[in-house]
């Protein structure tokens, strides 16, 4: 019996990544606002036999660097600025074939009838 190995990307639709300093990399793409960004992690991500990718929504603002929230706005830690992971995932599918795309989304914000309405099945 063969075993066979499932790769997956955890990845963050923002600014930073698991791995803060890397945006100070000469050849990082900082253009994480932009749809080509996340296209093109797709097709790298199908090139690299991945099964799928994964982004969790961030629906905080970390207050554990100093004494609230103004210091990770002003220093721009990594959840200042996530992007919601449903148009994230959207932007990804137009520019892949076989790659799966996952997301999670919370009822603390929104409406348990307009979160299925992001998920639409696929046969």
């Amino acid at each position: 019996m063969t075993k066979q190995l499932h790769l997956a990307g955890f990845l963050i639709a923002s600014h930073l990544t698991h791995s803060h300093p890397a945006w100070r990399h000469p050849l990082n793409d900082l253009n994480f606002l932009r749809p080509e960004f996340y296209q093109n992690l797709g097709r790298i991500l199908e090139r690299g036999k991945f099964d799928f990718v994964f982004f969790a929504d961030g629906l905080m603002i970390p207050s554990r660097y100093g004494a609230g929230i103004t210091d990770t706005l002003r220093y721009g830690s990594q959840g200042a600025a996530f992007l919601d992971p449903a148009f994230v995932v959207a932007t990804m599918a137009v520019a892949t074939e076989y790659i799966g795309l996952g997301i999670t989304r919370s009822t603390t914000y929104s409406a348990p009838f307009d979160l299925a309405r992001t998920f639409p099945l696929h046969h």
